[in-house]
């Protein structure tokens, strides 16, 4: 049996109960009112006098089912499919038993009412669409209009990060599933010292941005901070959870993983120090220069959830020509049509191949990988990508 694309289907479903109402009483008055010309040029019996209106009523009803079969559910094909071809010949059979006089010579009076009716039944049913469309189309422009500002708003937020400071490269870049998503990327240096942001919030789309330029606004301004918490990415961690845990709507949370690194004034002179915080995130990533995988694992919640939750630092052990990798479960979660996950092992082992390659060339590896496991993303995809030394 057929199966409504599911493009039809969702269309259907995004229409309001009255914008459904008024696309089905259009098709209604429009079929109907055509059914009733087969019975004025003598296709079907005119009497008794109720098989004219019952034919109109039969053919607009019979019109919506395909409509709602097509639109709706396939399901429906089961019953109006039948109903389409037998009940006519079911219906003056079965009165033609019962012995019920049937005529089909139509009367002048009825061809000039059943012209009449079709014309005017195809005038409303053209109300009843153009009244559908101009509603909807208000409605999706409106709509369209949102999403394009909301669109400009995360490019404003989240734009792609390419930095070449002393010692330090780092290229970063999001990519939110709709128009708005809830990834973060952040650069803020001040004083020789790098810090460096990638958060995801839970869910997607415009709840989820909303909620990740609240978060990026509260880093910022714990950044900007004069103590700048000396050397302690977790004390950062602490603040902006105790801020941003009582504006939140109630089970959204945000995972978040910070870098520090401190660089030298002497350029080439490489990084000095490299500190990390996680906040319920998938682990850093560091390869180093022979290849080798090294992960520093998260031992917190992610924020939102424990006010008084003890984010704390680590060193990252660093040695010129590593290379650190940040991530988004959207990268590692996107799966295969047979529900395989991509995987942390994956990724880790295209950055380890491809380490010498520039920052660019290795987030493109990632993420045309990705794209060729899973297809179209079902989840914002991140990655920021730093080469010390």
């Amino acid at each position: 049996m057929p199966q409504a694309p599911e493009s039809r289907r969702a269309f259907f479903r995004s229409l309001s109960p009255r914008a459904r109402g008024t696309l089905l009483a259009g098709i209604f008055i429009t079929f109907g009112a055509i059914n009733v010309l087969p019975v004025a040029a003598g296709f079907y019996p005119v009497s008794p006098w109720w098989v004219t209106p019952l034919m109109a009523v039969y053919g607009g009803l019979v019109a919506c089912g395909w409509a709602m079969a097509f639109m709706w559910t396939s399901r429906l094909f089961w019953i109006v499919a039948p109903v389409s071809f037998f009940f006519p010949p079911a219906l003056f059979i079965g009165l033609d038993l019962l012995g019920v006089p049937l005529s089909i010579e139509p009367r002048r009076a009825l061809i000039v009412a059943a012209v009449v009716g079709a014309i005017l039944g195809v005038i409303g049913g053209y109300v009843c669409f153009v009244y559908l469309v101009r509603g909807e189309a208000a409605q999706k422009i409106r709509m369209r209009a949102e999403l394009d500002l909301a669109q400009k708003i995360h490019e404003a937020l989240v734009p792609p990060i390419d930095l070449a400071l002393p010692g330090v490269l780092v290229h970063a870049r999001s990519i939110a599933s709709s128009e708005m998503g809830g990834d973060l990327i952040d650069a803020f240096e001040r004083d020789g010292r790098l810090d460096l942001i990638l958060a995801d919030v839970s869910g997607h789309g415009v709840r989820a941005g909303v909620v990740m330029g609240m978060l990026k606004a509260a880093l910022r301004a714990e950044l900007r901070a004069a103590r700048a918490h000396a050397d302690d990415p977790g004390l950062i961690l602490r603040a902006v959870n105790g801020a941003l845990g009582p504006i939140v709507a109630p089970g959204m949370f945000a995972t978040v993983a910070a870098l520090r690194i401190e660089t030298t004034p002497t350029a080439g002179a490489g990084p000095l120090r490299v500190r990390g915080a996680l906040a319920g995130h998938l682990p850093i990533l560091r390869i180093d220069a022979a290849g080798a995988v090294h992960s520093s694992d998260n031992d917190h919640l992610p924020m939102a959830i424990d006010d008084d939750e003890p984010y704390s630092a680590f060193d990252v052990p660093c040695d010129a020509g590593d290379l650190l990798v940040l991530y988004t479960d959207g990268l590692t979660e996107a799966a295969a049509p047979t529900g395989e996950q991509f995987g942390v092992a994956r990724l880790a082992r295209i950055a380890s191949e491809r380490r010498a390659a520039p920052l660019p060339t290795i987030a493109d590896a990632i993420l045309d990988a990705v794209r060729t496991f899973s297809g179209e993303p079902a989840d914002d995809q991140t990655i920021m990508l730093v080469r010390l030394g």
